[in-house]
């Protein structure tokens, strides 16, 4: 196997839109930082400019994100504030494999060029196709599956690289990244 080099700091600083999300790509196992770079410069090709909301979660992390619209044993009370369907120990953000984005608003204010929008018909480049499925579909084209995709569970800002491998097969190719105890249970 070939090993993947990380992108630079250099390299990365020169495709994302904000200083802010050097970190968050920076922290991504080195095939997704890639695949997010590539992500980006894709959308911006179609008129559309997102930042990095989200890359890499600890499981504290993971474990707040999972709390939100929850009660304390886990049962769903509020839809609407619910952040991720996956608990501690079953995101990809926590093995470096996922990323959510958010659509940029170019800033009037030179001192902040872009403001978040979060309105999800939101077409900013107005050519009649909402931003938040051009940057989808930008994803799906560079490889990466997005959680825009998913009946059920819809997650529009999410994209993960996995890529469709059984989990055995990404243990031994993503170094670290950690089988949840029972997903041979869940699996079967």
């Amino acid at each position: 196997m070939i090993p993947i080099i990380r992108p630079t700091l250099r390299e990365i600083s020169e495709v994302v839109n904000r200083k802010s999300d050097v970190p968050k790509v920076e922290g991504l196992h080195p095939e997704t930082a890639w695949r997010c770079l590539s992500h980006v410069r894709e959308a911006l090709a179609a008129g559309v400019l997102f930042g990095i909301a989200q890359g890499v979660r600890s499981a504290a992390q993971q474990a707040v994100e999972y709390a939100k619209g929850r009660d304390a044993q886990g049962a769903v009370v509020d839809r609407r504030k619910v952040v991720t369907w996956a608990r501690p120990g079953y995101s990809f953000h926590q093995y470096g494999l996922a990323y959510d984005v958010v659509l940029l608003r170019p800033h009037a204010d030179a001192g902040a060029p872009y403001e978040v929008e979060w309105n999800p018909f939101a077409d900013l480049d107005k050519d009649g196709v909402r931003d938040y499925l051009e940057i989808g579909l930008a994803g799906e084209r560079v490889g990466l599956e997005w959680g825009g995709r998913w009946v059920g569970k819809y997650d529009g800002p999410h994209f993960e690289f996995t890529p469709n491998l059984p989990i055995e097969v990404a243990v031994g190719r993503f170094p670290g990244f950690k089988v949840p105890d029972d997903y041979f249970e869940r699996a079967a």
